[in-house]
């Protein structure tokens, strides 16, 4: 077992707020020697494996390479009322569910659309077993098998032999979901592909094919934590905000489980050392942040990743300092402590 696991759930395309937490966590001499990542936060620990100084990381973050990174999402679905349609459709299906079975269609239509590859030579490595270790996490399409959904992780062969029989949490938690129990470590991914896979949220962006099998995003399980227990000592996470009504309907019809109920069951558990606080993530980036936004007006979503080069920068900066003083809020609370919680769930 390893002394220190980070967690880096989710962010979407605002992830270089992970940058700015792991620079805090280094800066207060606190070395994690696993990292766990969810969604973005598999393209932040892409850029921590090639730049292990943090210094190297925020410069990469202001380089002409990471805007053009950003960009390669391309809107091919921005139609607001059929997205409406499709939602209300999602909903009925799973209002349904209890009379009648259904099976997700993956491959529908998305928001944004990316090449197969992120086609980023500088991300072209394998996992290795140095530290700290890298794990991203996804899922997977299978087509023999009644539960059609499985939890994929990504590592190194020597972090592999831990995960051995690990099983899903979500399966476990949720027996009615679309997950199988088993899942499954892949050792011979390179860091482009995995976090390819790990950031295709349905619906979101269109999943990664690699020999015949769909794969998609960490949002199958946003917050790792039972694998993070599986390794280590200590734990460090974000307590991040409740699930918009349109992310809940989305997850809720693709995974087959209630992620509000995953999310209650993950912040009431004792063993998470450093609560990270990002609650008011969503305030904090609709003036920095470059997820799409609704033009009603216009009837279409648009997209929220900046054209303009020093607008781009400064929002990747924002979001950076973001993490960067939440983790040291963090730090200097007690251990376990939850005191800081800006907006602390009632359920």
């Amino acid at each position: 077992m390893t002394e220190c696991a980070v967690i880096l759930a989710g962010s979407s395309f605002n992830f270089a707020l992970h940058l700015g937490i792991l620079a805090a966590l280094h800066e207060s001499g606190l070395h994690p020697d696993v990292i766990i990542a969810s969604c973005g936060g598999a393209l932040a620990e892409a850029i921590i494996n090639k730049f292990p100084d943090c210094e190297d990381q925020k410069k990469y973050i202001q380089s002409l390479e990471f805007y053009n990174l950003l960009h390669k999402a391309k809107l091919q679905n921005d139609f607001i009322p059929y997205l409406l349609f499709r939602l209300t459709k999602m909903k009925l299906q799973h209002s349904l569910s209890k009379f009648f079975s259904y099976t997700p269609d993956f491959l529908d239509r998305n928001i944004f659309h990316i090449s197969k590859t992120l086609d980023l030579p500088l991300f072209d490595r394998f996992f290795s077993p140095t530290t700290p270790r890298f794990i991203m996490t996804a899922g997977r399409l299978i087509q023999d098998h009644s539960k059609f959904l499985q939890e994929v992780f990504f590592t190194d062969v020597e972090t592999a032999k831990l995960l051995k029989d690990f099983p899903s949490p979500i399966a476990t938690q949720f027996p009615h979901s679309f997950l199988k129990t088993e899942t499954a470590t892949l050792t011979d991914w390179k860091f482009s592909e995995a976090a390819r896979a790990a950031i295709a949220d349905p619906f979101l962006l269109n999943p990664f094919e690699k020999e015949g099998v769909l794969y998609f995003s960490g949002s199958i399980d946003l917050y790792p934590l039972e694998l993070a227990a599986k390794l280590s000592q200590r734990i460090i996470m974000l307590y991040s905000p409740l699930f918009r009504s349109i992310d809940q309907i989305v997850l809720r019809h693709f995974y087959g489980y209630d992620n509000i109920q995953r999310y209650q069951f993950i912040t009431s558990q004792t063993a998470v050392e450093r609560w990270i606080d990002i609650s008011d993530y969503q305030e904090f980036m609709k003036n920095n942040g470059f997820d799409p936004q609704s033009h009603y007006i216009k009837g279409k979503v648009v997209n929220g990743t900046p054209v303009d080069k020093k607008e781009f920068f400064r929002k990747a900066s924002a979001q950076w300092d973001y993490g960067w003083q939440r983790a040291q809020e963090a730090l200097s609370h007690p251990a376990y402590s939850k005191k800081h919680i800006r907006k602390p769930y009632n359920f």
